[in-house]
């Protein structure tokens, strides 16, 4: 476990995945971390999930037997019923990332990506992995939504990566403000 000092405030990014165990992003075996929101809207966009900055409901429709469970435990009127007893998603009100519908939904029909998380949380995530990465010369990588959204997380991230000897590679599109 990493260590931060006692009364430091420490900083935070909004992350929608990590994958472990990856060969293809990078040299050797890494850990991938995918950090949310991206300025472009790509159409041939690989991780439209993690487009927006903000938690966002991912809805299986084909799961859904609209029970309406979501919609009563939604605090922000997100996930409503329709006349017919349909179950919709108001995009226009914000997601809070609460969760509180994906834990309502028995059939498993909504998912909510991004969730912040601490340098710290996910330093420990990439060192659960350091002796593969020194085995095969790999480390992590640094993906998207775009890394370079949320740049002082992202800096944090790789130069506390670097401390621990851990290899760091960053995926970005290169839509970034100089």
């Amino acid at each position: 476990m990493s260590e931060e000092p006692i009364g430091r405030i420490e900083r935070k990014a909004v992350i929608f995945n990590t994958q472990k165990y990856n060969t293809f992003d990078g040299p050797g075996v890494r850990t991938l971390i995918f950090f949310q929101g991206c300025p472009l809207r790509c159409k041939w966009c690989a991780n439209p999930e993690g487009l927006e900055r903000r938690p966002r409901v991912m809805f299986k429709e084909d799961l859904c037997v609209n029970c309406g469970r979501c919609a009563e435990v939604c605090p922000t009127g997100v996930h409503t019923m329709d006349a017919e007893g349909r179950h919709v998603i108001n995009r226009e009100v914000n997601c809070i990332g609460c969760r509180a519908c994906e834990k309502a939904c028995l059939y498993r029909a909504l998912s909510i990506v991004g969730e912040e998380k601490t340098i710290t949380e996910l330093l420990d995530i990439v060192l659960e992995d350091k002796d593969f990465y020194r085995m095969s010369g790999g480390g992590v990588t640094l993906s998207g939504g775009e890394v370079t959204n949320q740049p002082e997380a992202a800096a944090s991230l790789l130069e506390a990566c670097r401390r621990q000897g851990v290899n760091t590679a960053v995926e970005t599109c290169g839509y970034v403000s100089a």
